[in-house]
């Protein structure tokens, strides 16, 4: 084992990967792999030996996990020291993955819509701890119930998955399909269900609560989600990042793989799901889709904000706020990570040579995905692959960023 002993909370987006994990919780803990390659107690002199041995390391996990393709990306201080594609994105015609994929960030989708929800915080058009009721009628989103009590959600609750709202089901929640051309049409389904528990008690992982967030920007700025999230995009120069449409002609599309039920090692096209028809847990939650190169300049956009060098996008005391835990004392100590307003906070081992980390997690129907933001070094690390359920991705950033250590 590596000496760098940290626990990283990973949570998952969908509950089709808790299900093929084994897992009925909403977050899964892993520590670090056994690394062949990597060693955070290597005293590197140059950068293109920790991009080298990176780039071994995540072929041999390609190799070990069945992984067809992947990309990814590092920035130090806003300049990107490595950014590479490897292996296949549609192995049945043998067409290798590109660094310009656009991929299913899957729920790092919720950080990307927590900076639009950020930007209507500091216009006064939204509020964090005033009830839901002020945004959304009663008629779409009644008041909810937890053991004969009625309560009244708000925003922060929402965002930090502790309004007692509904978790994914499988597979009862997939049979749920319709064509939808706003968030708000979704949140329908599941408004008239009890609460799980009393809001701010407890975090339960709750796809569905980012939806009802995705409801009311709709209601505060009266157009579609689809719609005024490109506008956030054009701000940061994401370019290449869309809300997805399997309709859509993108160029260098990946395919999507899981693994056989029955032969975890024998790969197969993923179903498709297509993001324009509802489950609980689309577009806000995760039906953005990217390239690493944007995650890259959304990742430092934010870290600008923190440093207060270019509030542009949002200020310094926004993304602070959107980073500040609210789940303190409501996760078990061992998972050393805290959710905020849809972003993780990763707590570092006193060993790890940096102590501040947020990002994302994600995983979908055939795809993994990870972003990590060193802020303090500023260093951005995001990579994405086309297979699913993979617990892997924290750790391999987290090690990697780590050995950049002599280059900040």
């Amino acid at each position: 084992m590596i000496n760098l002993k940290i626990v990283i909370l990973i949570f998952i987006t969908n509950t089709l990967i808790q299900q093929c994990s084994g897992q009925l919780e909403n977050f899964n803990q892993i520590g670090l792999q056994n690394y062949q390659h990597l060693d955070i107690n290597k005293n590197y002199t140059k950068i293109d030996d920790v991009i080298s041995d990176a780039r071994k390391e995540l072929l041999s996990l390609m190799a070990n996990q069945s992984i067809p393709g992947a990309v990814v990306a590092f920035s130090i201080k806003g300049k990107t020291v490595w950014s590479e594609s490897l292996g296949l994105a549609d192995i049945e015609n043998n067409v290798p993955t590109h660094v310009d994929s656009p991929w299913r960030l899957c729920s790092i989708s919720k950080p990307v819509t927590s900076v639009l929800v950020g930007q209507l915080l500091e216009k006064k058009l939204l509020d964090l701890d005033k009830p839901i009721d002020n945004y959304l009628p009663l008629s779409l989103f009644p008041i909810h119930r937890y053991k004969d009590t009625d309560y009244k959600l708000t925003l922060r609750l929402l965002m930090s998955h502790m309004a007692g709202l509904h978790v994914t089901a499988v597979p009862d929640d997939f049979s749920k399909f319709f064509k939808a051309t706003n968030v708000t049409q979704m949140i329908s389904l599941f408004n008239n269900e009890p609460l799980l528990y009393k809001p701010g008690t407890e975090m339960r992982y709750s796809n569905y609560g980012i939806q009802v967030v995705g409801a009311i920007i709709e209601s505060i700025l009266k157009t579609n989600f689809v719609d005024e999230m490109p506008k956030l995009f054009a701000k940061i120069g994401m370019n290449s990042t869309v809300i997805e449409k399997h309709e859509n002609l993108l160029k260098h599309r990946p395919r999507y793989y899981s693994a056989s039920p029955d032969k975890p090692t024998v790969l197969q096209t993923s179903d498709l799901i297509d993001d324009m028809f509802n489950y609980e847990g689309w577009w806000p939650a995760g039906g953005i889709l990217s390239t690493v190169t944007d995650m890259l300049r959304f990742g430092n956009t934010l870290i600008d904000a923190y440093h207060g060098t270019d509030q542009s996008i949002v200020s310094q005391s926004t993304i602070k706020e959107l980073w500040k835990p609210e789940t303190v004392g409501k996760i078990k100590p061992e998972f050393h990570s805290d959710y905020a307003k849809q972003w993780v906070v990763y707590y570092m081992n006193a060993s790890y040579p940096y102590k501040l980390a947020v990002g994302h997690s994600g995983g979908l129907l055939g795809t993994s995905t990870q972003l990590t933001l060193f802020p303090n070094e500023r260093i951005v690390g995001t990579v994405f692959t086309n297979k699913g359920s993979l617990l892997a991705l924290p750790d391999y950033i987290t090690q990697v960023a780590g050995n950049f250590k002599n280059f900040i």
